[in-house]
């Protein structure tokens, strides 16, 4: 289990884990950072052969197999804090920053003391300290900015998972009543839990935590699309890593870190 990681979230993680290896996604692992970013997903999995997957998968005549990434969210506050929306984001925030210049320019003309002083002319000059004033106007314009700041770089996973074309397939793993319909981030696929429902003691197969596994039923499919030329082998390799470090807790080997964990395989 993850550091700090509630039940609910691991049981989520197995059944994502076990649905993925039953739809034909054999090789699997938790807790593997996305390609192209410095994001964890929860569990990411590799077909190599796409006709399991359905005609929608198959069609696309992927040769190199199809890859997915599962994202397991069990509140609304979880699934809420990665759900910010970019769309639209970027030319907002340009647009406040814009005007926050420009008032900044304004507030100078009214206070001198704020411009820098290293040019020959006044309009050229930096401005500081527009803080210290107390503007009220510039310090909503400042959080609004700050808001926006934090939604793009700390909270939009969903989005630029997508956007940065980390799998093939990308699936939200979450128990019903957290979202709504619309609210289901553009691309992904939905896997959904009841909350009661779970796999018979046969289908569990004996699982070490001792807790069923939760059912889930896929309500919505994610959007196939295509992933960059070498994607394949570093999402396999990225597997074979996490599960290489998930082998040796279980089995209380001591492994170290790389010494650099973007090295090249030697």
């Amino acid at each position: 289990m993850a550091k700090g990681e509630s039940e609910a979230h691991q049981d989520l993680k197995r059944a994502a884990l076990r649905w993925a290896f039953k739809k034909g996604f054999t090789c699997a692992a938790m807790e593997v950072r996305a390609i192209r970013s410095n994001f964890r997903c929860d569990v990411v999995g590799y077909a190599s052969d796409a006709r399991g997957l359905g005609p929608l998968v198959a069609s696309t005549g992927c040769e190199e197999g199809v890859s997915a990434i599962f994202e397991c969210k069990q509140s609304r506050p979880d699934f809420l804090n990665h759900a910010f929306v970019e769309t639209g984001t970027g030319a907002e925030l340009e647009a406040l920053v814009r005007r926050k210049h420009r008032l900044e320019r304004l507030l100078a003309t009214h206070h001198p003391t704020l411009r820098g002083g290293e040019s020959l002319f006044p309009e050229f000059d930096s401005v500081f300290g527009v803080e210290a004033i107390g503007h009220s106007g510039y310090r909503r314009l400042c959080r609004e900015i700050s808001r926006l700041q934090r939604g793009i770089f700390e909270r939009s996973k969903f989005s630029r998972l997508i956007r940065y074309r980390s799998a093939n397939l990308s699936y939200l793993v979450a128990r019903e009543g957290i979202f709504k319909d619309h609210e289901v981030p553009e691309g992904w696929g939905v896997l959904s839990w009841d909350g009661s429902t779970f796999l018979d003691d046969n289908s569990n197969g004996g699982m070490a935590s001792g807790r069923p596994l939760p059912y889930l039923r896929l309500v919505a499919r994610p959007r196939f699309q295509e992933t960059g030329e070498n994607d394949t082998k570093e999402f396999l390799r990225r597997i074979a890593r996490a599960a290489t470090r998930e082998t040796a807790r279980n089995q209380k080997v001591f492994l170290g870190r790389l010494v650099d964990d973007e090295a090249e395989d030697l």
